[in-house]
């Protein structure tokens, strides 16, 4: 009696089995068994997280060492808002536009990845150029290109001499102006826009080797300072190309001629030079 009742379990355990088996998608995974296995390993590992980014490398994309202060910034963001994101999911270009913009100091940045849960960077920053004291009191770090780096010196009481000192201490051309201040941008970096015309002016004076220590701007009279005191007067209200023209011109005199002066006026079409 009990071998009937055994062999009748057995005979519908195995059309249970048959009747599964003919289900077309358990004979699909079992005509594709390689496949369905690595499609199974593959949602496994996303569940626990092989996938998501966890290591980043950093470097500079002109061949030297990334500076402590760009790293620290690097680093705290990537892991506020990148560290375990799907490796797949990651939007790189949104990435390299993120940064860019959080991170005042970055010029450019290239993001590539590298499986399974790995970012390299490459990145370019701006080299520090002026210490600008401002219309608004206030004491800012720039690029050559008027890129608001940082603000320094916030203490009010003593900001326009810390100002003028962090220049001096850090090599740096120190500007000053009570008419402009920097411009706000929601989708890009916040800029001092005059330094497009004056870094302009001081990139063409500085080839005839006069180092600017000082810049000041009043109304539209733009003025240089170089390290022997010289001055050379320029103005933002006339094309500065063709006083530039007019500068390289003399200046090319007074180097071959060995000629002294203490100031040089490029704002009329006959420069005024005064010994």
């Amino acid at each position: 009696m009990n071998e009937v009742v055994d062999n009748n379990i057995k005979k519908k355990k195995s059309f249970l089995k048959e009747r599964i088996m003919r289900f077309k998608i358990v004979a699909l995974i079992k005509r594709n068994l390689p496949l369905s296995s690595f499609l199974f390993l593959l949602m496994l590992s996303f569940l626990f997280g092989f996938w998501d980014v966890r290591k980043y490398e950093l470097y500079d994309l002109g061949g030297g060492v990334v500076s402590e202060g760009i790293s620290s910034s690097v680093s705290k963001y990537l892991k506020e808002n990148v560290t375990g994101e799907n490796f797949f999911l990651l939007n790189l270009s949104s990435l390299e536009k993120d940064l860019y913009l959080d991170i005042p100091k970055l010029k450019s940045v290239r993001i590539e990845k590298v499986a399974p849960n790995k970012l390299v960077l490459f990145l370019e920053t701006f080299d520090e150029k002026y210490v600008a004291y401002l219309r608004d009191q206030k004491c800012y770090l720039l690029a050559q290109e008027g890129i608001v780096l940082d603000s320094i010196c916030e203490d009010e009481e003593v900001g326009k001499e810390c100002c003028k000192q962090y220049a001096i201490d850090n090599s740096l051309t120190y500007f000053f102006s009570e008419k402009v201040e920097p411009s706000i941008f929601e989708d890009d970096k916040d800029r001092l826009l005059i330094m497009e015309e004056v870094g302009k002016i001081v990139k063409v004076v500085e080839k005839f080797n006069y180092r600017i220590k000082r810049i000041v701007l009043n109304e539209e009279i733009v003025e240089l300072y170089d390290e022997g005191d010289r001055i050379f007067r320029f103005t933002i209200s006339a094309d500065i190309d063709t006083q530039l023209k007019r500068f390289i011109v003399v200046a090319g005199k007074v180097n071959s001629e060995e000629m002294d002066f203490s100031s040089l006026d490029l704002r009329f079409e006959r420069p005024v030079m005064r010994e």
